[in-house]
């Protein structure tokens, strides 16, 4: 859950930053492709002096969206509480699959059944190598 918050927060900065940056590539004729400094016969009349204020543009617009994300559960409340039930059955049924996982690693596994003793005639013989220890430091 943590590393979905931090995925959505890293991601919403990157979008918000990329029109800014798009915009900037679009109105610098350098930047374009061939094929699209081919089709563009106007020139460019106006300078790039409008960067800074669509900064703030963007900055504003992007405190207004943030307020009204913050105001949709005041707007719509049916849907805030279907949402808020489905994540607590997630989160639920998260801890549940937990538990049993946690359980399942806490008990010991089955002992496995001996095999019959074979007699000395038809035993193969075994050659035993010792495994290697660290070196006490």
């Amino acid at each position: 859950m943590r590393f979905l918050l931090k995925c959505i927060f890293w991601l919403g900065g990157v979008f918000l930053l990329m029109p800014g940056i798009m915009g900037k590539q679009a109105d610098n004729p350098a930047l374009q492709p061939q094929s699209s400094r081919a089709v563009q016969t106007t020139p460019q009349t106006q300078p790039d002096q409008n960067a800074p204020a669509d900064l703030v543009e963007q900055w504003l617009q992007a405190g207004k969206t943030l307020q009204e994300i913050s105001t949709f559960c005041d707007r719509n409340p049916a849907i805030c509480m279907a949402g808020k039930a489905t994540a607590q059955q997630a989160g639920e049924q998260a801890l549940l699959r937990a538990k049993d996982a946690l359980g399942s690693f806490s008990t010991p596994a089955p002992v496995a059944q001996q095999q019959p003793v074979q007699s000395p005639a038809t035993q193969s013989v075994l050659v035993r190598i010792p495994v290697p220890t660290p070196r006490p430091r």
